[in-house]
């Protein structure tokens, strides 16, 4: 999970992606095909998946609780063209309540850890 989603690209005055932001905004090296090195405020865990034949590696996060344990999990779903970094406001309030707090990532949902 990172951010709130796929990092914006910077725009040059031609309209074009500037060098700074070929490589991604705040990325010293390139990333990973994995999307290695991608920042993420929590552990971030991967689920190998078969889907129509395909392989792919589904990103989630698994967060315990923090605090006293409240023995209740909450499972956070993002929006179409996010990844679970949008969650993180929510996912740190609820750790602090003692809640379990479980993310996935949409396989192909604008996330960028997901990728075949």
């Amino acid at each position: 999970m990172a951010g709130a989603g796929v990092p914006a690209t910077a725009s040059g005055a031609e309209g074009g992606p500037t060098a700074a932001a070929a490589s991604g905004p705040g990325h010293e090296q390139p990333l990973g095909i994995a999307m290695e090195g991608f920042p993420s405020p929590f552990p971030v865990r991967f689920l190998r998946l078969v889907i129509e034949g395909e392989t792919a590696n589904m990103a989630y996060v698994d967060l315990a609780p923090r605090g006293k344990p409240s023995g209740r999990t909450v499972l956070l779903l993002h929006g179409e063209n996010s990844d679970g970094g949008a969650c993180e406001p929510t996912v740190r309030a609820c750790a602090a309540a003692g809640r379990r707090v479980v993310v996935p990532d949409r396989i192909a949902s604008g996330g960028p850890r997901n990728r075949p």
